[in-house]
């Protein structure tokens, strides 16, 4: 589906073909300058950057990602081509026949055959006149080693904050067309210290630049917690490094530890059977902390909580990723409070959907997310460290579960309408079939015929309050909705929450009708909260202070 110029895949009918064994992807792969075929695409730092839910990347991670860390010495002991990351300052330019530019196809960076003629290049582009491109060869160094570095278009443009033709052109206009003349503009790429990701090409004895970076912090993380020196034993594979708090170069951390441990280019794992490992144990975050910002935002938590409601969905479409936004609310003052936002992004999102949407699955959805990133007041999955476990068999989830009221053990959540209507990619049920969802819809005046406990929608008119001995409230626990054996003692309550002071909470029971039909409604503590915007407590608390004590 074509729309805003983007595209999507449509509902059911599109079809999905990766690196596919076809004549037309094959083309297309081939096309593509050679280190992009090679290249994994990885999301930027940028755009990780102005995402709310963070990263459990950091853009230093994310640059050594696929490549051995090593020292400029090391280059020389490579026997194969190699992808690599190292640190080393420019010193001179390696000064070749061909200069500092070659003539190039207008669209990608491939070689043109003649600089003087049109002709079709291997991408498609139709080239009337080949244009200039960087290609610089550069020693670079590092203590006593030395090697030479091939910098190409894009990393010498970016530097220099110009085109190769457009300084070409103004040689031109000075009278200068020898490319073994480098203008002294290009000074600008010799002695400054940077970090490279590199492919170690030893047939030619240099190494062509794929990725550079000079920013002085991030070149000085990689030197310091990355590179691997010859002086160091051949058997390390694993790195100790400090457990940083900067989230612009270190990642999310699980504890407050000191030292993390890094995997390194050669690092290996191998599975072992051990005998009487404890159980994995969870330190879940309290939702109250993370409301009021008593967190840390480097830190990644365990989080465990019902599904109130889903929010928003957004489907899978160019520039977007999968994610899932819910509402959480842990046991504690269940009608309003503590109720936290949770992002579920791209397989977390889909599994959750493969659960939701699934018949089989009715009542309350609990999940427990570990390594979840917490940031204003809202949490998400980690990219790829988090676990989601969905109403599964374990003491933790079915331990909260047993403490949820019972009707809400039995309610599934449904999907706010107003989440529906933000939706660019719909959904399979409208806001109405959601509700209704379940339950058997009639008339009031069928409900006279109803012989066992049924779930029902209908429609009514509320008429009037049933008075009764037991007033407007009750008094019951501080976490769940249950009542309090004594409105004047402390206790336990069967939720495990250790009540000193039971609460107030609404129970109204209220006549409604439809024509001539009519029947008593019980309306509980939290829709009544919904509709008030108030707590009982605090309408209680109101009356006391006037000294009303109906």
């Amino acid at each position: 589906m074509v729309k805003d110029g983007q595209v999507s895949n449509a509902w059911s009918g599109s079809k999905l073909l990766i690196n596919e064994d076809i004549p037309e992807i094959q083309d297309f792969m081939s096309k593509l300058p050679t280190n992009e075929q090679k290249e994994k695409p990885t999301q930027s730092a940028k755009s990780l950057s102005n995402w709310p839910g963070g990263s459990q990347y950091s853009p230093v991670e994310r640059f050594v990602h696929n490549a051995k860390c090593m020292s400029l010495s090391q280059f020389f002991k490579i026997k194969h081509e190699t992808l690599c990351v190292t640190v080393a300052t420019t010193l001179k330019f390696a000064v070749s026949k061909y200069g500092w530019y070659y003539y190039g196809c207008t669209r990608c960076s491939s070689k043109a055959p003649n600089p003087e003629k049109a002709y079709e290049c291997s991408c498609g582009q139709k080239v009337e006149q080949p244009i200039p491109r960087y290609k610089i060869e550069i020693y670079v160094s590092n203590g006593e080693s030395k090697y030479r570095f091939v910098f190409w278009d894009s990393e010498c443009a970016a530097i220099l904050g110009m085109t190769a033709e457009f300084m070409h052109n103004s040689m031109v206009e000075n009278g200068e067309d020898d490319p073994m003349v480098y203008p002294d503009e290009l000074e600008m790429l010799l002695n400054k210290k940077m970090t490279f990701r590199v492919k170690v090409q030893p047939t030619f004895s240099q190494a062509s630049v794929w990725k550079l970076c000079d920013d002085e912090a991030f070149v000085k993380e990689i030197e310091n917690d990355y590179i691997v020196e010859d002086n160091q034993s051949k058997t390390e594979y694993a790195k100790l490094v400090p457990n940083k708090e900067n989230l612009e170069t270190s990642a999310w951390k699980v504890c407050d530890h000191s030292k993390k441990i890094v995997f390194l280019g050669g690092t290996t794992m191998k599975a072992i059977e051990l005998q009487n490992i404890p159980p994995k144990g969870y330190f879940f975050k309290d939702f109250g902390e993370i409301l009021q910002g008593k967190c840390k935002t480097d830190r990644l938590e365990d989080i465990i909580g019902a599904v109130s409601e889903i929010n928003h969905i957004q489907s899978n479409t160019p520039g977007k990723k999968v994610v899932v936004s819910v509402v959480l609310k842990d046991l504690k003052y269940c009608a309003l409070g503590n109720c936290i936002n949770c992002n579920l992004w791209e397989i977390y999102g889909s599994k959750f959907l493969a659960y939701y949407n699934d018949p089989k699955n009715n009542g309350a959805i609990v999940i427990l997310l570990t390594h979840a990133m917490v940031k204003d007041g809202q949490v998400s999955n980690a990219w790829s460290g988090s676990k989601l476990l969905i109403n599964e068999d374990i003491p933790e989830i079915q331990d909260f579960m047993s403490k949820l009221p019972t009707n809400e053990q039995k309610e599934k959540p449904t999907q706010s309408a107003k989440s529906l209507s933000n939706w660019s990619g719909g959904s399979q049920y409208s806001p109405v079939e959601r509700f209704v969802h379940n339950a058997k819809c009639m008339s009031l005046s069928q409900f006279c015929k109803i012989k066992h406990e049924t779930l029902c929608v209908t429609v009514a008119t509320t008429s009037k309050f049933v008075v009764s001995k037991y007033r407007w409230y009750y008094y019951g626990c501080t976490r769940c909705s249950s009542k309090a054996p004594n409105p004047e003692k402390a206790y336990e309550c069967s939720c495990g929450q250790k009540v000193e002071q039971p609460i107030p909470r609404y129970k109204i029971e209220i006549y409604v009708s439809n024509g001539e039909s009519k029947y008593r409604f019980v309306f509980w503590d939290s829709e009544c909260a919904a509709i008030f915007g108030m707590t009982a407590e605090f309408m209680h608390n109101s009356m006391v202070e006037v000294r009303c004590y109906t």
